[in-house]
């Protein structure tokens, strides 16, 4: 199949948009086609084109026998639909980055468009095909060559939690990640949450669900909701409260046993109050929570997951893995999101059975020893802090940082760590008078009742 296509790529590449291929059918069903240029007829008898392609209806793509031409931006369409990783014998796959790039013929994305990564396609359309598809297999070809399993994780989680879930899994997807083949099984929508559930394809009971964080974008789906979530009194709670009734549903349904969650930014917070939801009331086997360049979700949804984990003592530690962006004031600059939120996940006042790593990752030249510790901004007022945190937004928050070589700290020390995972505490105050006035305003009605309070009847 791959030097069928190559063939096809050869046709077109270069050539102007007036190109097209001509379909047809023969007696047995199958599509030919034959190539026509501008002023020139090359005859070149494609059998089986349908098998091929693996289309079962032309029309999904636009084609009718009424106006059966193929033209080259409807083939870049199905190329770059059949390279977006679905399942099945159908999907393409390449031997390196270049012979990928060649799906977009003339053009392809380039890296540099994702450095500072403001997502204005949310993944739709075929603009937005093509950037899932590019960062899917630049990331495919970036964990073959990396060697350090700390940073194949890494560049997993800000793959997953920030470059495809801002561009909206869609059911069907299939991504490649350093511990396996993954299936988007489910989404799960609501209340400005976007929770994408990812099954192992070699064992298809463990699952990774990955939350979407704020997008407060018109391609966006829930994008007004999103952006209300982060200024309720507790962070997230109206996301998540929408889509666990089905969640829970669907973990019960499916038995599933193994369960990762990750999430970037508000993201974060909704993957923090899952963990909660889900280590009170199911039995499977909650392994870690990663979190990228997010916020808290405050004191009491800590105190009550630790509750839960004395009670209930599941049979391996959970990892609380929390990964920030660093950087360098004056250069790259660093993410100070995580001084919102109040307390992280994994707060202690002793060592329990919970797991907790602190990342920074920065460019390679970006971080030397003193910034193993991220988000300290030494002497200054809180509205000093205030303005870092909204210039993170436009490039410290959304600066793809695994992109390309990079390098990394982790907080070893149990004092320093508490000390990271308390960092929301430091400008949460202004968080939550901002949530307090919005609630007056609308007399309450976006708020609801908090998730911990139901845990604790």
């Amino acid at each position: 199949k791959i030097e069928f296509l190559r063939k096809i790529y050869s046709l077109f590449h270069g050539q102007n948009e007036e190109s097209f291929l001509q379909v047809e059918k023969n007696d047995k069903g199958y599509a030919l086609a034959r190539v026509d240029w501008e002023n020139t007829k090359t005859h070149d008898s494609l059998e089986n084109f349908k098998e091929i392609f693996g289309l079962g209806n032309l029309e999904h793509f636009g084609i009718d026998e009424k106006d059966p031409s193929l033209t080259k931006n409807r083939l870049r369409h199905i190329f770059i639909h059949l390279a977006a990783f679905n399942r099945g014998n159908n999907q393409l796959f390449f031997s390196s980055l270049e012979e990928m790039k060649m799906i977009f013929f003339d053009s392809a994305p380039e890296l540099e468009d994702f450095r500072i990564d403001k997502t204005k396609t949310s993944g739709k359309g075929c603009k937005g095909l093509a950037e899932r598809v590019f960062l899917q297999w630049h990331h495919y070809f970036s964990i073959l060559e990396e060697k350090d399993p700390i940073k194949q994780m890494l560049r997993d989680v800000e793959f997953l939690c920030s470059r495809m879930a801002d561009r909206e899994f869609q059911r069907e997807d299939s991504v490649y990640l350093s511990d396996g083949i993954y299936d988007v099984d489910r989404l799960f929508i609501g209340g400005g949450a976007y929770v994408s559930l990812l099954r192992n394809r070699q064992s298809p009971l463990s699952v990774k669900i990955v939350c979407r964080g704020t997008a407060i974008r018109t391609s966006a789906t829930g994008a007004f909701l999103s952006g209300i979530n982060d200024f309720q009194i507790d962070v997230g709670n109206m996301g998540v409260k929408s889509i666990w009734p089905e969640l829970s549903e669907y973990l019960k349904e499916e038995k599933i046993e193994n369960i990762e969650i990750l999430g970037k930014s508000l993201g974060g917070a909704h993957g923090q109050r899952l963990a909660l939801l889900i280590t009170s009331l199911h039995n499977c086997q909650l392994s870690s929570v990663t979190t990228l360049c997010s916020i808290g979700a405050g004191f009491m949804t800590n105190q009550l997951f630790l509750k839960v984990l004395k009670e209930k003592k599941q049979d391996n530690p959970i990892t609380i893995r929390v990964i920030r962006n660093g950087g360098r004031e004056g250069k790259e600059q660093p993410d100070y999101t995580h001084l919102f939120g109040g307390d992280h996940l994994g707060v202690s006042d002793e060592e329990s059975s919970l797991k907790v790593e602190v990342y920074t990752i920065a460019q390679t030249d970006e971080m030397n020893e003193e910034d193993k510790v991220n988000g300290v901004i030494s002497g200054e007022n809180s509205l000093y802090k205030l303005f870092k945190v909204f210039q993170s937004f436009v490039d410290g928050h959304i600066r793809q940082i695994t992109l390309t070589d990079f390098t990394y700290a982790l907080t070893h020390d149990f004092h320093d760590i508490q000390i990271e995972l308390k960092r929301g505490r430091e400008l949460e105050n202004y968080r939550r008078s901002a949530a307090w006035a919005l609630a007056i305003a609308t007399f309450g009605l976006i708020q609801g009742k908090p998730i911990s309070d139901e845990l604790k009847q």
